[in-house]
């Protein structure tokens, strides 16, 4: 049995985040398949000679699977070399064409692509809408295809484009939508089938595009030791802030919501981690009380000495790991509708829910000034991630959809 495993993000070495986790819970998900070939499209400043490409396979084979084949192909970048206005014009008239799919859009992608169908696969496992690009544009016979979407990009984008912002450009993110979702309705009916990761957007995609081929992997969380109660007053917001929907939302934290907790608790801290904490506007500001941690790795350590967990989204799709990781710690936890969507969590009972910056801060007060709920709301969000997202749970489903695919190729 021969599965090729494509992406557009790749990482030799350890990595953390939610991106690189829900991948990864595939990953672990074929580790009893005989051959996996790996087809990663990546950045320009990845070194591809065939001694780079030995080394970053011996790393893969001791981290991932022992019998891995990379392959690794640079992204297409011929549209970078375009102004922002130019590239989002031709993404209103062509999704390949906007910049969160465009990676995968050239002849050397293709290629790269047609090259590993040629060592005949049993079935082709996708992650993301941009690795699906030379799927859809190949001419050769294809294997069953298993498409783990994730995030509804469509959604994603018109969110994005609904937040206020002074970038006048960001409008354009509107008259893009209309073809993201049909790339989006194109490449999830070639695939045999396609994973979200919410009720949510398995519903959205069955009743707004009539689409009967998905199915639901959540994102799941390691469960930790629960953490009793903080006694610091110290909030915490975590994520990547190369992902706009993160830094608009570490943004507010600090501008809009933070300085009403420190009318009410004076000695408040706010913890900002995550790496390129720099593309937060108010960084620049250098704002009293507030640490940015950039890329942390002991995650154990950092969720010991905050009291609440910050989600103050209002953009983007999918379900949010960062309240799943916190939920594993038994954090309490803050997090606007949209944030917590899809994931289960009850307000008053597994977190607080809060949708203006007033109101987020009262929340953010009265979990720095109640013990009993804090520690209420943190044990049931940890017996949430107990019961329904522990990872070992998570990748057994996927296991169990992978083995529906096989069994008739092994017949």
């Amino acid at each position: 049995m021969r599965v090729l495993f494509i992406t557009h993000t790749f990482y030799p070495y350890h990595k953390s985040g939610g991106t690189y986790n829900r991948m990864l819970m595939f990953v672990d998900a074929l580790r009893d398949v005989e051959e996996l070939d790996m087809l990663f499209y990546v950045s320009s400043e990845i070194d591809i000679s065939p001694k780079s490409v030995e080394h970053y396979k011996a790393i893969l084979q001791e981290k991932w699977h022992p019998r891995i084949e990379l392959f690794l192909c640079p992204q297409e970048v011929k549209h970078l070399s375009r102004s922002k206005f130019d590239r989002q014009l031709r993404g209103i008239f062509d999704f390949r064409q906007q910049d969160i799919v465009s990676a995968a859009n050239g002849k050397a992608q293709l290629q790269a692509f047609e090259s590993c169908l040629e060592r005949n696969p049993n079935f082709i496992l996708v992650n993301y809408l941009t690795s699906t690009l030379p799927i859809l544009k190949t001419k050769k016979k294809l294997p069953p295809i298993l498409f783990d979407l994730n995030d509804v990009e469509h959604k994603k984008l018109l969110s994005t484009a609904r937040k206020p912002t002074k970038n006048p450009l960001t409008k354009l993110y509107h008259l893009q939508v209309p073809n993201l979702k049909r790339g989006e309705y194109q490449a999830i009916r070639a695939m045999q089938k396609t994973f979200v990761c919410s009720e949510v957007d398995q519903e959205y995609l069955s009743q707004n595009l009539g689409l009967k081929n998905v199915e639901v992997i959540p994102n799941s969380a390691t469960l930790q030791d629960f953490q009793e109660t903080v006694q610091q007053p110290t909030l915490l917001f975590i994520g990547s802030y190369g992902y706009l929907p993160n830094i608009q939302a570490a943004n507010y934290l600090i501008e809009e919501v933070f300085p009403k907790v420190k009318q009410k608790v004076p000695n408040a801290k706010l913890i900002v981690a995550g790496g390129s904490p720099e593309q937060i506007p108010a960084y620049q500001n250098n704002p009293q009380d507030v640490e940015f941690t950039g890329f942390v790795d002991d995650l154990t350590a950092l969720y010991a000495r905050s009291r609440v967990i910050c989600c103050p989204v209002f953009s983007g799709s999918g379900t949010r790991s960062k309240l799943l990781e916190a939920g594993a710690y038994g954090k309490p936890i803050v997090s606007t509708t949209l944030g917590a969507e899809g994931i289960g969590l009850v307000d008053r009972r597994s977190f607080l829910e809060y949708n203006t910056a007033e109101s987020f801060a009262q929340g953010c007060i009265e979990l720095l000034q109640n013990d009993t709920l804090c520690r209420s709301l943190g044990i049931n969000a940890h017996m949430l991630i107990q019961q329904q997202y522990q990872r070992p749970m998570i990748v057994e489903k996927i296991q169990s959809k992978l083995n529906e695919i096989m069994m008739p190729i092994l017949k």
